[in-house]
């Protein structure tokens, strides 16, 4: 999963996910799980938690040349 920061109109720091990313992401834990009806919520919360990690993970700063 991608993820970018980001200014918004107001100058506030927000953050991104690639959608295409996002989706590759699912596939793949669909491929790998399976899509029975408890495989496909056990999945949708395992992306959830994805992402409620991704908004708690600090992004390295990258170095200005």
């Amino acid at each position: 999963m991608q993820i970018y920061e980001y200014e918004n109109k107001e100058k506030q720091k927000a953050r991104a996910v690639d959608v295409l990313s996002l989706l590759e992401d699912m596939q793949d834990l669909e491929s790998f799980n399976g899509t029975t009806e408890k495989k496909i919520l056990d999945n949708w919360y395992e992306t959830k938690r994805q992402l409620r990690d991704a908004l708690i993970v600090e992004i390295p700063k990258e170095e200005k040349k």
